[in-house]
């Protein structure tokens, strides 16, 4: 799905009827000297499908960087919720 900058940033600050944050989803990501990258899914109300979001933010209150500033166009994808299991070697 495409989105407008300004539309996307509506829907990551919940400001959005049309939309909803799934609880416990947002996460960050990535780390990088001025930014912060988070990934979040969110529903879709009309639709009832969820998408992901993906979106930098400035670090601290020194970079103004808000969600999709210096995007043209975003593009979200659809997901759906999927049960993992994961092996991984623990001391006992």
């Amino acid at each position: 799905m495409k989105l407008s900058p300004g539309e996307a940033r509506r829907i990551v600050y919940e400001d959005h009827e049309n939309w909803e944050k799934v609880k416990n989803s947002e996460n960050i990501v990535d780390q990088t000297r001025w930014s912060t990258i988070y990934e979040a899914v969110f529903q879709h109300l009309e639709t009832n499908k969820f998408y992901q979001f993906c979106w930098s933010s400035g670090s601290t209150e020194e970079q103004c960087e808000a969600p999709f500033e210096y995007d043209d166009e975003v593009i979200v994808n659809e997901v759906v919720e999927k049960e993992i299991i994961v092996k991984k070697w623990v001391k006992i």
